[in-house]
């Protein structure tokens, strides 16, 4: 949706469930890679949205004066278009540059989007992939719902000529990834540390949590919270308050034996796109909510909800450090979640900071997931785990649970459960039973976590 600044990837089914799309400014390109040979979209893809037929001659006349502007973009003019890729961080987590003929095929058709809205939004890549301009995506012919973010940025510089007879990748190999943060006040953009933000968000302030220092960039910041302030004792003593009594003095569910989880850093995450799809989703769960009875949760060990119209709580996850850098930056990616989850694949979370800290590995250790053979974690070594607001908004509450076995209810399950009488549920909290000792938090929609604090401490 480029009608206006800030710019969203909407679906068509849910327009309110939609992804921050950012346009920057002011970068200078280093070098671009030779051109692809031009790029033949398939004779058949899947169906297109409607396109609003022509109503007058004129507009006609209109779209190819723009057309004929478009073709006046040289190699001087280039801006540059970059696409995510996986990086050894997680999925989308480094940046690469398209080429020379992909730059001028995407500003062509940025420009036109920008003047006739009723002009084609779809750049051929190859024959598998397109790229969506109105969603600032690229997406596959053969399945849409498969699509990596794209990124521009209004910089210019000089460019090679097209090379006509050497073919070339689609895009360059040159790519950075996130940058990770160790200074008090640290700063990497959303695209990866290359791409300097300059988004100005000051109408958007008011929306942004309170603890948040000012901001004029769309950029990601992580900031040091100082010790002895309320908002480095909140978490440390939700932490150490959070610790179920038979995780302490055993390694039956960690290989590290502890009596406490002694915070040592907090780090605040400041990331605007993200917590404008974040609060853009919770704001309509709040106004669907508020036209139904739905279960409130008020009993939750992490204290309670901080918005208790959506149900937003402070709830952890525990993960390999590794991936919380590329979360920090680009969000939960559902597409890595787990279809052998006890709800299935969806993103799931824990009121108890122990339970989520027997999936912590760091520092020394490399290991992935909870109780795992290859664990080397050594005792008292900095670890951290995610603290996130978590908008639960109308909750199943699995008492008793169906199995995931082939044919029970949470087989293969990658969406919410439905609702009695139609509708769905917006998430599910799995209550303590034989099969759970404590509970667990799941909801499928990324937009429905933001996370808001990288929690650093020692099992002691």
């Amino acid at each position: 949706d480029l009608s206006k600044e800030p710019f969203f990837q909407r679906r068509y089914d849910d327009p309110e469930r939609c992804r921050m799309v950012q346009r920057e400014v002011g970068v200078k390109l280093l070098a671009l890679s030779p051109p692809a040979v031009t790029a033949v979209a398939p004779s058949a893809g899947p169906a297109k949205a409607p396109v609003p037929k022509k109503k007058a001659d004129d507009e006609e006349e209109e779209e190819e004066e723009d057309s004929s502007e478009d073709e006046e973009i040289d190699d001087a003019d280039l801006v540059s278009w970059y696409w995510a890729d996986d990086g050894p961080k997680g999925s989308q987590s480094v940046w690469k540059l398209y080429n020379t003929t992909m730059l001028k095929k995407l500003e062509k058709a940025y420009q036109k989007c920008l003047k006739n809205t009723k002009s084609s939004n779809r750049v051929p890549v190859d024959k598998e992939r397109f790229v969506d301009i109105a969603a600032m995506s690229q997406k596959r012919y053969d399945d849409e719902t498969k699509m990596r973010m794209v990124k521009r940025d209004g910089s210019k510089a000089k460019a090679k000529a097209p090379s006509k007879t050497t073919p070339a990748p689609t895009t360059t190999t040159t790519a950075v990834a996130p940058a990770s943060s160790s200074s008090s006040s640290s700063s990497s953009s959303s695209s990866a540390g290359a791409i300097s933000a300059s988004g100005n968000l000051m109408p958007f302030a008011s929306i942004f949590p309170s603890t948040w220092k000012q901001t004029n960039t769309i950029g990601v910041e992580q900031v040091e919270v100082e010790k002895e302030t309320e908002e480095f004792e909140m978490v440390a003593e939700m932490m150490s308050n959070t610790i179920a009594p038979y995780h302490k003095n055993t390694t039956a569910t960690h290989p590290v034996k502890y009596k406490n989880l002694e915070v040592t850093r907090v780090v605040r995450v400041q990331n605007p796109g993200l917590w404008l799809q974040y609060h853009t989703r919770r704001n309509y769960l709040k106004a669907q909510l508020a036209k139904r009875p739905f279960t409130k949760l008020l009993d939750i060990e992490t204290g309670k909800p901080t918005d208790p119209d959506s149900n937003e709580v402070y709830l952890y996850h525990g993960l390999s450090e590794s991936f919380v850098q590329s979360i920090a930056v680009f969000g939960f990616d559902p597409r890595h979640c787990n279809l052998q989850g006890m709800f299935g694949a969806g993103l799931y979370f824990a009121e108890n900071s122990s339970k989520s800290n027997q999936y912590v590995h760091g520092g020394s250790c490399t290991a992935s997931g909870i109780s795992v053979p290859n664990c080397n974690c050594v005792p008292k070594e900095e670890v951290c785990m995610l603290l996130c607001r978590v908008t639960m908004g109308d909750p199943l509450i699995e008492k008793t649970y169906r199995g995931n076995s082939p044919g029970d209810y949470w087989h293969n399950r990658r969406t919410e459960p439905e609702r009695p009488g139609g509708g769905i549920y917006n998430s599910v909290v799995g209550e303590k039973s034989k099969h759970l000792k404590l509970r667990e938090f799941i909801v499928y929609e990324s937009s429905q976590v933001y996370p808001e604090y990288i929690v650093y401490y020692k099992r002691k």
